[in-house]
């Protein structure tokens, strides 16, 4: 299991099985009722998983119902990281590293917005494109500037997964930031940072959803304990595998499922459980072509795959059985990713050239 660093083509391989796992949770929760976890809690939606994993037809699709959304655990994981490795010592300026960032994200984004809302509109006539955009318009825009998870009521875009892109360009905002914070301070600055932030949700997240319908959850302060154990692991050249890391992420992920106040350490624990699962397999899948592949489109395919599914969840309920729903989600997945890959070829076409290390970069 000895795994100390990630070389490029391991990310893209993470990435790859990240994006595939939220593109089936992003089908199958909506195709079952098997609610999860990832920005309130219930005790109840544990003991619905637990008896709907049982039934052998459902098993695959409650699974990555319940769970699958923890993929955006590992992208935020390999922000941080890819970043630490880069400005290890030097945080870049605040201006040219924004730009960069928006130069790389936003025509991509600006584009899957036009694509969704003709999609959508145009069944409806040539004018309901302009009629959906319209009507969405205040929420587009504040999802574009940025600042949506943390205006009341604006915190999930029309297209649900979109509410990372306001997380993503947060983070990168304060990026430099974190870089001194290091720099000065250490691993001990980064264990007070996330300590703070955790605590800050902890404290007062409850709260906020309750009278203003703001979620922290939605933004780096939720998940500023991700980010610093990212960025720990590349100044360290440690990641958290082993099995005293597992058994206790294992419990800690188990408890969090079942009381509330340890709900909101269940992502941190599912992060160091994937790692650790991806250790024990990374002989099997640390050269798969096909998941690099898929880690190298993963921006675009995470940018549609909430919008594609709505034909193929039309086909599964359209046909109530439980072998549709399950291959219709494979289809969506599969459609998502020949979507990305359109998208990349005409806007980043250097995104879709699979990698052709002759080396690999250990541990």
């Amino acid at each position: 299991m000895k795994l100390q660093r990630l070389s490029l083509e391991e990310s893209a391989v993470l990435k790859g099985g990240a994006i595939l796992a939220i593109a089936l949770h992003n089908f199958y929760h909506y195709l079952i009722n098997i609610p999860e976890s990832e920005f309130d809690f219930s005790p109840e939606r544990f003991d619905v998983f637990r008896v709907a994993i049982m039934d052998p037809r459902y098993t695959f699709q409650t699974v990555f119902s319940y769970l699958g959304h923890f993929g955006v655990q590992l992208f935020i994981f390999l922000s941080a990281y890819g970043l630490a490795l880069k400005y290890r010592e030097t945080p870049p300026p605040w201006v040219a590293f924004m730009w960069g960032r928006v130069k790389r994200l936003y025509p991509m984004f600006l584009v899957v917005i036009a694509v969704w809302a003709f999609l959508i509109g145009i069944p409806h006539g040539l004018t309901a494109p302009f009629g959906i955009l319209s009507r969405f318009s205040t929420s587009l825009l504040l999802t574009v500037l940025g600042v949506s998870n943390y205006v009341p009521g604006y915190g999930l875009p029309p297209v649900g997964p979109w509410w990372f892109m306001p997380f993503i360009m947060q983070f990168y905002c304060i990026w430099p930031a974190m870089v001194r914070l290091v720099n000065r301070f250490g691993q001990t600055g980064l264990c007070v940072l996330a300590c703070a932030c955790f605590g800050l949700t902890y404290a007062f997240n409850d709260a906020l959803v309750t009278r203003y319908n703001v979620n922290l959850l939605m933004s780096p302060i939720g998940h500023m304990p991700e980010l610093c154990l990212g960025i720990a692991a590349a100044r360290c050249g440690k990641l958290p595998v082993g099995l005293s890391w597992t058994v206790i992420a294992g419990a800690v992920f188990v408890l969090g499922n079942i009381y509330q106040g340890w709900w909101l350490l269940t992502f941190v624990s599912a992060l160091v459980l994937l790692l650790n699962a991806y250790a024990l397999i990374r002989r099997l899948v640390a050269g798969n072509r096909l998941l690099q592949f898929v880690g190298n489109v993963s921006l675009p395919v995470f940018l549609v795959n909430g919008f594609t599914r709505k034909y193929f969840l039309w086909i599964a309920h359209h046909y109530p059985n439980w072998s549709v729903g399950l291959v219709m989600g494979f289809a969506n997945a599969v459609a998502a990713i020949l979507f990305g890959v359109v998208l990349s070829r005409f806007l980043t076409p250097s995104a879709i050239q699979i990698p052709m290390w002759r080396k690999k970069s250990n541990a």
